[in-house]
């Protein structure tokens, strides 16, 4: 079991809401994980607010699922923002190599949505401490 600590703020640009599991802070750092992963899923029809819709919840959650059976022992799930009208899926991993098949899986496997990908190099995990103090 994982802790997930939920976040809810924003600024003039909107809200923003996430979680971010502070189990992983112990991996913040290391070079297994070094290379930080977004998974950006533009939402289909955003609240006036930039967030999901109720109706589009169940959608994200299997979004996630995906992201995670694919992803397999290759990265973590570190966290999960929304904002913008865009939900991001935030994983590290130490290895690039396997990210164009891994991306190509995931929208393979979701119909419903658009899947984007970054990765770029983030050693000190600078994503996930601005969310969570390590």
């Amino acid at each position: 079991m994982t802790a997930w600590y939920i976040y809810r703020g924003g600024d003039a640009r909107g809200e923003l809401h996430a979680r971010f599991d502070h189990d992983a802070a112990p991996l913040a750092g290391s070079p297994q994980y070094e290379i930080q992963v977004g998974l950006a899923v533009p939402l289909l029809d955003p609240g006036a607010n930039g967030l999901p819709l109720d109706e589009e919840l169940p959608a994200l959650d299997d979004i996630e699922r995906v992201v995670v059976e694919q992803a397999r022992d290759r990265a973590v799930l570190v966290g999960v923002i929304s904002t913008g009208g865009v939900r991001e899926f935030v994983l590290y991993t130490g290895d690039g190599q396997w990210l164009e098949e891994f991306q190509g899986a995931v929208s393979a496997a979701v119909e419903t949505h658009e899947i984007q990908m970054m990765a770029r190099r983030d050693p000190e995990w600078q994503i996930y401490r601005a969310f969570v103090k390590t």
